[in-house]
């Protein structure tokens, strides 16, 4: 999604790509946000329709994205929200914030939530599917983290 142009742009093109070609498009309203935005918002603020997309919070930015995936121009019936990079949302209210609203979402559909580290305890309840991305990689008996120290045996084994 461009950074460089402003809330109200995209959900006008959202807006245009949802009818036919030759119908002419008013700009986005603020009822446009409400209908496009208000479930997976809720009662978080809305941004403002005059924001540039790079002023938006990190959050923000990818609720709009999920506004856009849950809404598409074909106006087909979504059945699994699927999102990746979790980590990219780094404060941990944010983090809290979204996991709420993918429980409300998985309450009615599948949601997968692609993530590199575990999930907070405050995460509704979920199933975890460990994914063994390095199953074809030599991997270390010893990976230099905290309580993996070779022994002095091992040391002496490798002289």
């Amino acid at each position: 999604m461009p950074r460089s142009v402003r809330f109200r742009d995209i959900i006008t093109e959202n807006k245009s790509w949802s009818r036919t070609w030759f119908r002419p498009v008013r700009k986005a309203t603020e009822d446009d946000v409400r209908d496009l935005c208000s479930e997976v918002y809720g009662s978080r603020d809305l941004p403002p329709l005059d924001a540039w997309v790079s002023d938006l919070s990190t959050l923000d930015r990818l609720l709009l994205r999920i506004c856009l995936a849950l809404r598409p121009s074909h106006h087909g019936e979504i059945r699994m929200l699927v999102m990746d990079d979790f980590e990219q949302v780094r404060e941990a209210r944010d983090r809290d914030i979204l996991l709420g609203i993918l429980g409300r979402f998985a309450e009615r559909m599948p949601v997968v939530l692609n993530s590199v580290n575990p999930l907070p305890e405050s995460a509704p309840p979920h199933q975890v599917v460990v994914l063994d991305t390095y199953g074809t990689h030599i991997r270390p008996t010893h990976d230099g983290g905290p309580g993996t120290a070779p022994s002095t045996s091992d040391l002496s084994a490798t002289r």
